[in-house]
């Protein structure tokens, strides 16, 4: 039998084997091998403009206002670290504007980004953020969850074009952990900001979808 042969018999061979109990295993190696997929951009924000990161919770008042503040600054940090930015406006411009107008929350989001010089305004709607089931639980499950659109200061929503209220960002949400030290809420609260600044930028940006094998 020449070496073709030889090798096609091996491998007939064992195929039994692998098709059983190495089954997961050579699915696992494939996907840990395989080379990174690569997700293109929803939009692409045009690196010349200067960004207000405007996270607003009008509809679903938080609890837990912090949270607003550290997902703005977050979001800021990333589009300047990816160049996706000439400048971005810090929240505490848009906190100093909030408070000095008692019509703020009715201002159309074109004028509030004109108000602080901003030419276009990354505008994320919280529709729920939640740390645990219940304040006196010690079970800590926290989800956040956004919709986000582009909004331009001088003609208004640029993007998404069709869908007016904005488009979803994939919910973060985090295993359920016990824990009885209260402190543990600010944690969990950074845990989610953090991750949900990630899935926003990268809707603007090409990046690699994660591996389901080490995410």
């Amino acid at each position: 039998m020449n070496a073709p042969g030889r090798i096609l018999q091996i491998a007939l061979l064992s195929l039994p084997a692998l098709l059983g109990a190495g089954c997961e295993g050579i699915k696992y190696m494939a996907a840990v091998m395989a080379p990174p997929e690569k997700v293109k951009p929803l939009y692409n924000l045009p690196a010349d403009k200067k960004i207000l990161v405007f996270v607003d919770d009008i509809r679903h008042p938080l609890t837990y206002e912090a949270v607003k503040t550290d997902l703005a600054q977050r979001v800021g940090r990333l589009l300047v670290q990816h160049k996706m930015a000439k400048e971005v406006i810090t929240p505490d411009k848009l906190l100093d504007l909030a408070s000095s107008m008692q019509s703020f929350n009715q201002m159309p989001i074109p004028d509030v980004g004109s108000k602080l010089g901003a030419e276009l305004v990354l505008y994320i709607e919280v529709d729920h953020f939640s740390l645990r089931e219940s304040n006196d639980s010690p079970l800590w499950l926290g989800r956040f969850v956004t919709r986000v659109k582009i909004v331009d200061s001088k003609i208004g929503r640029i993007w998404p074009e069709d869908r007016p209220n904005g488009f979803p960002v994939p919910p973060v949400e985090t295993p359920a952990t016990a824990n009885f030290n209260e402190s543990f809420g600010a944690v969990l609260a950074t845990k989610l900001a953090e991750d949900m600044a990630v899935r926003v930028v990268n809707l603007f940006r090409e990046h690699e979808k994660p591996n389901p094998y080490f995410d």
